[in-house]
């Protein structure tokens, strides 16, 4: 009975392999989205959405439940695990998904989640939180969280384990990638052993973590029943992920803005500055920051890599390299993003979309972005592949960024971007 359980379990996630766009994103659900859904609601576990501020702390209380397909299932208690294929899939799947202009606002976070979850789960639950932290310690404000599988409190659970944490010690945590609470409590043990009393039957947990140089991130938990252990290579995969899912909070924050304020600084589709035809890759319109040669050449030789990354990256075998190539700006500015018109043609938009830096005088747009990002704790590679810089080019805007600011140590840049950022924080909110 077990083993035809897993049969059953794999065909069924054979099924739901996730595939590039081919209907319009102006729709939530296409064809095959609407009948996945149908035929995986009597397997996905309850989903929350709650929302709280740092006055409001736990952010308990009324939440609204929704249902979230779920890539998982069980038999007898066991969950059967993704494949290497499966793996490479979901990986694909979850740079498409940070980018997917389809899902509405309350719906992008749940199949952000769906998308990732093979990648996460470990049978004792997942789900995840955005919240936004100011420049002071304290605890963040929770903009939404969502549980994707097993137990409804799963989140609430880590941030209650958070909130027993010291302050200075969470607050310090702003470094993008794989999230392992065993790795991130590494010098503290007692905080691990902390964290441990609010799960049951969980030693550690692994997720994906994002930090914005605006203080906006993502966090997704899976508890795992074991000490988590990575390899390199799938580390730097995490890193990379981790990149496109904070482009692509930035990407959704910086739309809604727009249509909040019915402003737009581009005539071409959500303010894009260019648009490029993916069948010869030939650029249709460009304007403002991208109408130079030198930019477009830039813009179409992002798009022709990133959608052979789409297609190589689904095979397990090229997963990395291909993740490699597909860079989450390009040159520090735009989000390259697929956009359909009404009769389902294919476009890709060069959307603007820079990461929000303190301003200090004196620095040029590229070297606030690298001296902010610096200042979270990346490393030159993750700034390189966060921006779509050369690693030498990272390495120049840093130290020039660094003398420009009269700064010669990270403790010093971290005190200096720190104390900018405050200031700025205070200004926008009349605090202080």
């Amino acid at each position: 009975m077990q083993e035809l359980c897993q049969l059953e379990t794999r065909a069924f996630c054979a099924e739901r392999r996730v595939e590039r766009p081919k209907r319009p994103p102006s729709s939530f659900f296409d064809d095959r989205g609407r009948r996945n859904v149908e035929t995986s609601r009597s397997r996905s576990a309850a989903a929350t959405i709650a929302v709280g501020t740092a006055s409001n702390w736990p952010p308990w209380g009324p939440a609204l439940s929704v249902p979230l397909p779920s890539e998982l299932a069980y038999c007898s208690g066991r969950m059967v695990r993704a494949t290497r294929r499966q793996e490479a899939e979901a990986t694909i799947a979850t740079v498409e998904a940070a980018y997917d202009l389809g899902p509405t606002d309350s719906d992008w976070f749940p199949r952000l989640l769906e998308a990732i979850l093979p990648l996460l789960d470990h049978g004792l639950g997942a789900g995840g939180l955005i919240a936004v932290k100011a420049p002071t310690p304290g605890p963040p404000t929770i903009e939404a969280t969502h549980v994707a599988s097993g137990p409804d409190d799963v989140i609430a659970r880590h941030i209650a384990a958070t909130a027993a944490l010291p302050v200075e010690q969470t607050h310090a945590q702003t470094q993008s990638g794989v999230f392992i609470v065993s790795d991130r409590t590494a010098n503290h043990p007692e905080m691990l052993e902390t964290w441990r009393t609010f799960f049951d039957g969980a030693k550690d947990a692994i997720g994906l973590m994002t930090v914005d140089t605006d203080g906006r991130g993502i966090l997704i938990l899976a508890p795992t029943p074991q000490v988590v252990a990575l390899a390199p290579s799938t580390r730097a995969r995490w890193e990379m992920m981790a990149a496109h899912v904070a482009s692509g909070v930035r990407l959704r924050n910086a739309l809604l803005q727009q249509r909040e304020s019915e402003t737009s600084a581009s005539e071409l589709p959500h303010g894009a500055e260019a648009m490029i035809n993916p069948s010869d890759f030939g650029v249709i319109d460009a304007v403002k920051n991208a109408q130079g040669n030198d930019a477009l050449r830039a813009l179409r030789e992002a798009a022709i890599r990133i959608d052979k990354s789409r297609a190589d990256g689904r095979q397990e075998e090229h997963t990395d390299a291909a993740l490699a190539e597909w860079r989450a700006l390009v040159r520090g500015r735009w989000s390259m993003v697929d956009w359909f018109d009404t009769d389902e043609r294919r476009y890709v938009l060069a959307l603007p979309n820079p990461p929000m830096v303190p301003n200090p005088r004196g620095l040029t747009e590229q070297e606030q972005q690298v001296t902010a990002f610096a200042a979270l704790g990346d490393s030159h590679k993750l700034i390189a592949y966060r921006l779509g810089l050369s690693r030498s080019r990272v390495s120049h805007l840093l130290a020039s960024g660094m003398r420009k600011l009269g700064v010669k140590t990270q403790a010093q840049l971290v005190e200096k971007m720190g104390a900018l950022a405050l200031a700025e924080y205070q200004q926008r909110t009349g605090e202080g």
